[in-house]
């Protein structure tokens, strides 16, 4: 299934020259969304991911939105530590 999933985004993107996506992780899932976010990179897919791509002293609600709003697409990574994530939780209220 994660194999399809892949292929699908791959396909997505295809169609266009370039895009930008949102990963919205729990804090717990950090490695997971390092690794997967260097491998949109490597396809010339830009990602944008909190923990690295926040600008130091912005409000961070307000800069959340604001890229929510920019991206072509949203990617939520699903754990056992989603459902306790608060932040993961209000990004899917947004």
């Amino acid at each position: 299934m994660i194999k399809n999933i892949w292929k699908w985004i791959l396909d997505f993107f295809k169609k266009d020259v370039q895009h930008n996506i949102f990963i919205s992780y729990a804090n717990n899932d950090l490695h997971i969304v390092e690794n997967l976010r260097d491998q949109f990179e490597d396809i010339g897919i830009k990602a944008w991911v909190y923990s690295r791509d926040a600008t130091l002293g912005e409000h961070m609600w307000k800069e959340i939105t604001n890229k929510l709003a920019e991206v072509d697409m949203v990617i939520f990574v699903l754990s056992d530590d989603s459902a306790t994530a608060d932040g993961q939780q209000r990004e899917l209220n947004l």
